[in-house]
């Protein structure tokens, strides 16, 4: 099939009468493969797209979903039995993700591979891709609210109706703003807020975006379990510098937005990441390096800089 950037080849343009090339035919010609080369070229690749996604169920307990197929490779979190997955391709054992990491094929297994009640017992977690997201008793705008969900929750999607996703407890919640990959969350706010700094408890992770670039980025440790950092979107409300905060614990750099809350240096910290937030965690607070700490506090704008702050 003819790409639109292929030349087209010489055994088409070579169109003769007795009298040499026929001008009019080959521009009538041209006209019809330059039409011809868009529906070939574009439609049949969007089609392509959809058609080679299958929904998988994943077999195992606690099944990692990884950067690359290898098993010493870096982990984004579990799957559980019964869950439904989306993939897209599958390389050496390894079944690709419509997000682009990987799960290990010994857990993962067709509809065809499996019973009739695994299947109909089957379920989806997405994640909420909106701000104070609706929690509703039945599938429509009309019907009741039971409460809202925060940037980033996950829930366990049972069944779809229409474009409303059943979820365990029994509500629904609207498909417009649930998303199957975390990652879609992190690229819908950084792109509808053009100064944002988005914080993952998941990943201990933090990174500033302005106008939809990333500028920054470091390692975090947020709350404990016991006094975890908030989660949602917030307003930065003030800054300070050289000051000392509870437990008389001085820092460089203070970046507050959600009360007493705030982003910080915390030079007694020798690391950051990892899973030492747990137990050895803040008190609400997103501890970083002194050197991320410094550059949100040089380019925060008070009462303009949002903070998201997703599970």
């Amino acid at each position: 099939m003819l790409a639109w950037s292929d030349p087209i080849p010489a055994h088409i343009l070579i169109i003769t009468t007795q009298g040499g090339i026929d001008m009019k035919k080959l521009r009538t010609l041209t006209a019809v493969i330059v039409v011809a080369v868009l529906i070939l070229s574009i439609i049949p690749a969007q089609a392509f797209a959809s058609e080679t996604e299958t929904v998988m169920y994943v077999t195992g307990d606690e099944v990692n979903e990884r950067k690359s197929p290898d098993r010493s490779s870096h982990s984004y979190g579990y799957h559980y039995k019964g869950e439904r997955v989306h993939v897209s391709s599958e390389i050496d054992g390894w079944f690709q993700l419509t997000n682009g990491h990987y799960i290990s094929g010994l857990y993962l297994k067709t509809a065809e591979e499996l019973d009739a009640e695994f299947v109909a017992n089957s379920y989806e977690y997405m994640y909420v891709n909106g701000t104070y997201v609706n929690e509703r008793r039945s599938p429509s705008t009309e019907g009741e609210r039971e409460c809202y969900r925060q940037p980033g929750e996950k829930v366990k999607v049972l069944s779809f109706e229409g474009n409303w996703a059943k979820i365990d407890n029994g509500n629904y919640i609207c498909l417009d703003y649930l998303s199957h990959y975390y990652e879609d969350v992190v690229e819908k706010f950084r792109n509808d807020y053009s100064d944002i700094v988005i914080i993952s408890i998941t990943y201990q992770h933090a990174a500033y975006f302005r106008s939809g670039e990333n500028d920054a980025e470091a390692d975090v440790v947020t709350g404990s379990d016991e006094t975890p950092t908030p989660i949602g979107l917030y307003t930065v409300t003030g800054i300070n510098h050289d000051c000392y905060l509870m437990n008389n614990s001085f820092v460089h750099f203070f970046v507050a937005f959600n009360g007493g809350i705030g982003i910080h240096d915390a030079p007694w910290r020798s690391s950051f990441g990892g899973t030492r937030y747990h137990e050895h965690g803040s008190h609400g607070c997103v501890n970083t390096t002194y050197s991320f700490a410094e550059f949100v506090y040089n380019n925060c704008k008070t009462g303009k800089t949002q903070v998201l702050v997703l599970p």
